[in-house]
C-alpha cells in the first residue's frame, strides 16, 4: 500500500513541474511577442 501511494505523490509533483514549465514556457513566448512589438514600434522621444 506504501509504493501505491508514493506513486500517486510522484505522479503528482511530475504533473505539477510539468504545467509549470508549460506555464513558464507560455509566459516567455508572451513577453518575447511583447518585446518585438515593443522593438517593430519606432520611438519618437
Amino acid at each position: 500500500m506504501k509504493t501505491k501511494k508514493a506513486d500517486r505523490i510522484t505522479k503528482a509533483i511530475r504533473n505539477a513541474g510539468v504545467s509549470a514549465e508549460m506555464k513558464a514556457i507560455t509566459l516567455n513566448k508572451l513577453t518575447a511577442k511583447l518585446k518585438v512589438k515593443c522593438l517593430e514600434i519606432p520611438h519618437y522621444a
